[in-house]
């Protein structure tokens, strides 16, 4: 599953939903390049780039990965905004409190106050 590509993707869509007349494409750079790390790794390295150990890649952007980067990107967009209000409550409940557990974002997602 593409699952990392998607989080490392969401960053930037969430910048551009939330605030589109501010956004700026060099404040998501580094998602942005960890989005393309990930989908290389995912597509150059065996066993799609989770073996945890420091990962270095020269080169241009392999085929594979542009195709894995502009397919996940219209789902990652449809998660942003299908799922808007609770991107709101867990970022609230991040600015109150550094860390929250996975009960109170498992909480946080269902609507209720946690």
């Amino acid at each position: 599953m593409a699952s990392r590509q998607i989080v490392e993707l969401a960053g930037g869509i969430a910048q551009q939903f939330y605030s589109p007349q501010s956004y700026q494409e060099s404040q998501t750079k580094d998602d942005c390049d960890n989005a393309v790390a990930c989908a290389i790794r995912h597509c150059v390295e065996p066993g799609n780039g989770e073996s945890g150990h420091d990962f270095h890649f020269d080169g241009p952007l392999p085929a594979e990965a542009e195709q894995l980067l502009h397919r996940l990107h219209e789902p990652t967009v449809s998660l942003i905004r299908e799922n808007w209000d609770e991107v709101e409550r867990v970022a609230a409940a991040f600015l109150k409190n550094a860390t929250l557990t996975q009960a109170e974002i498992d909480v946080l997602m269902t609507g209720a106050a946690p």
